[in-house]
């Protein structure tokens, strides 16, 4: 069982070595396109992050009013990002603009539904840490309420990596996304923690660094969940698909001309 653990490791890691790789490479070779999708997404979700920044000013009332609708265009706005970073991974020719609403467009109700079930999964588990944590009850009990809210919180965060890949690389309904969202995490514990490894260092740097958030915040990360799941299913289930594969160094990173 070690010995399986360990090969099983070593493959997680030798796979998600190429996803870097070929994410690394698609986004140096389409930056202009990742910054200028993002800022799409940005100025859709602007109106979202301005009435969070001024929620203490508005009454309770007239900010879930503004808040909903909103929310929606952000979701919809992260959903064709999506989009268009599968059709860069999978060295496509787009239009951005057009692309971008015709993505949100596209994928209007499935869309809309996987990002509210998963924001109301994420929430679960949240309040579910906060109750039981508080809970005078049992230390085993609360142990165990406490741990399931832990998972329910790292599931919630950990679907992301095929939630929305799935949508838009898949036709699937939002019932088959979902299964095969839950098996994918449970099937590949390893090489999906590695992901989001990778995603969350994406996030980190982008984020503190603040102008990082209207430029690449989200196309970058979008980028890696989608060559991930590509690569997974070709590599690990046998999906059709071909990984076009380049061999460039740093020489080629710095002198790009020089291919």
């Amino acid at each position: 069982m070690k010995r399986e653990g360990v090969a099983n490791s070593i493959k997680s890691s030798l796979l998600a070595g190429e996803v870097f790789k070929k994410f690394f490479w698609d986004a140096y070779d389409n930056l202009g396109r990742l910054i200028s999708v993002n800022i799409l997404w940005f100025i859709m979700t602007l109106p979202l992050i301005l009435i969070f920044a001024f929620r203490l000013r508005l009454s309770r009332g007239f900010f879930l009013v503004l808040f909903f609708p909103f929310a929606i265009v952000s979701i919809l706005a992260a959903v064709s990002v999506f989009y268009i970073t599968f059709l860069v991974a999978e060295g496509k020719k787009i239009e951005i603009i057009r692309e971008f609403f015709a993505g949100m467009k596209r994928f209007l109700y499935k869309g809309i539904l996987l990002g509210i079930l998963s924001l109301l999964f994420f929430i679960a588990g949240v309040f579910d840490l906060q109750f039981y944590a508080s809970l005078k009850t049992s230390v085993i009990l609360s142990a165990i309420l406490v741990g399931i809210g832990i998972w329910l919180v790292l599931m919630g965060i950990l679907i992301q990596n095929y939630l929305f890949p799935l949508l838009v690389q898949k036709d699937l309904s939002v019932s088959e996304i979902l299964q095969n969202t839950i098996y994918l995490v449970l099937d590949n514990p390893n090489f999906t923690f590695l992901i989001f490894l990778q995603a969350l260092i994406l996030f980190f740097v982008l984020g503190i660094s603040l102008c990082g958030i209207p430029v690449l915040f989200i196309s970058l990360p979008a980028l890696l969940y989608n060559e991930a799941l590509r690569i997974l299913l070709i590599r690990k289930y046998g999906m059709e698909g071909e990984i076009l594969e380049e061999k460039r160094g740093w020489k080629e990173f710095w002198f790009p001309w020089k291919q």
